[in-house]
């Protein structure tokens, strides 16, 4: 009759192993679903702050174009060309 002891001792390490693996791959999952989640919030910041950009700088040139030629007569200087 053959002793499977130690077969048995292998297979419950393995077994024991493949389940400390499986909760590493675990934890890994969650923390790459909370990484996307940060990234996806990073994204539309992004996004938000192109589109106010976008329409503030149209209005600052225009206000700027109204604003310098009133500033330079009130110093008495030439226009820019």
């Amino acid at each position: 009759m053959t002793d499977y002891s130690f077969t048995l001792q292998a297979i419950m390490e393995l077994q024991r192993s493949v389940g400390g693996l499986v909760e590493a791959v675990n934890a890994l999952k969650s923390r790459t679903e909370k990484q996307a989640e940060i990234l996806d919030k990073i994204s539309h910041r992004i996004y938000a702050a192109s589109v106010v950009i976008a329409i503030a700088l149209p209005i600052i040139a225009f206000l700027a174009n109204l604003i310098v030629p009133a500033l330079l007569s009130a110093l008495h200087l030439p226009p820019p060309k």
